[in-house]
């Protein structure tokens, strides 16, 4: 009931935000910004991209500590060669939004994108460290090119007088789609999570000549081990039900993934909807005088 009521006060001070912005003559976002197509749609992409690249750095190391079962600096470790990619490709993507077609940029980084998240959706627990820092460090390069192209879209989008505005408002709504996005991934991972465990559940129950000897022999196992017959009865039953729970988590996390691939596929409406000219950098004309 708490948390129900937090959220409708937060709904409606949402909307009494709209109003006021929307009547008073000096507003703290200038909400009219939103009229121009282009710049609407810059926002849905930056929205849109943050939120997948949130859940794919929330989702990647809680895979791997919670799922893998990975210490905190084993994780770090797998994670760093994604951190030095990042670094890497985001000067790369800023040099090429320079030179090239804005919407070319954002392309290459989702299809790229795309392709990785997809290969991480395979990930199982047989999966080597290597193959997972390969993963890891593409995702990172992939992602970092689609940063700079943004920001540059926006800035040639936007007159003047309002480009502080307007840029401020894309960093407001970068930080509010990553928060929400974090929560919705949260929940989204706790439930499906839950369905597979139901599903195996089903399937184990509906096989369970098939289940009897695997018990049967962890029973001996515990049995040879020193514990006593319903000890190793009950140790039988809480081993193949944990392997039930970890093999749900592993279906859940490839579930996000894939779904975080398809999010990534719709942004590449947005992308190519934006009017070339407000993608492809205009020379400065040079004047005589500085020629001279």
């Amino acid at each position: 009931a708490r948390v129900q009521t937090l959220l409708l006060i937060a709904g409606a001070s949402f909307i009494a935000f709209i109003v006021a912005e929307m009547t008073v003559s000096t507003p703290l976002m200038d909400l009219q910004l939103f009229r121009q197509p282009t710049y609407s749609l810059l926002c849905v992409v930056n929205c849109g991209n943050i939120m997948g690249l949130m859940l794919a750095f929330f989702l990647t190391p809680l895979m791997l500590q919670r799922l893998l079962g990975l210490t905190p600096i084993h994780a770090g470790l797998i994670l760093v060669p994604g951190a030095v990619a990042w670094g890497v490709i985001g000067v790369m993507g800023g040099k090429l939004s320079d030179q090239a077609d804005g919407r070319l940029v954002l392309t290459v980084s989702f299809v790229a994108t795309i392709w990785v998240l997809l290969q991480m959706a395979t990930i199982t627990l047989e999966t080597s460290a290597p193959t997972l820092t390969l993963y890891v460090m593409l995702l990172f390069a992939s992602t970092a090119l689609s940063f700079t192209p943004i920001n540059v879209m926006g800035m040639r989008t936007l007159p003047e007088p309002s480009l502080r505005m307007g840029m401020s408002m894309m960093t407001l709504l970068r930080g509010l789609s990553s928060v929400i996005a974090v929560a919705v991934l949260a929940l989204v991972l706790e439930n499906r999570q839950l369905y597979h465990i139901q599903m195996l559940a089903q399937e184990q129950s509906q096989h369970m000549l098939e289940v009897s000897p695997i018990l049967d022999r962890l029973h001996a196992l515990f049995g040879f081990w020193g514990d006593g017959r319903d000890m190793a009865a009950y140790k039988a039953m809480a081993t193949l039900n944990n392997r039930l729970h970890t093999h749900a988590a592993v279906r859940a996390y490839q579930e996000c993934y894939i779904g975080l691939a398809l999010s990534y596929v719709a942004l590449l409406l947005p992308v190519w909807a934006l009017h070339r000219r407000y993608t492809v950098p205009v020379q400065a004309p040079t004047s005589a005088a500085g020629n001279g």
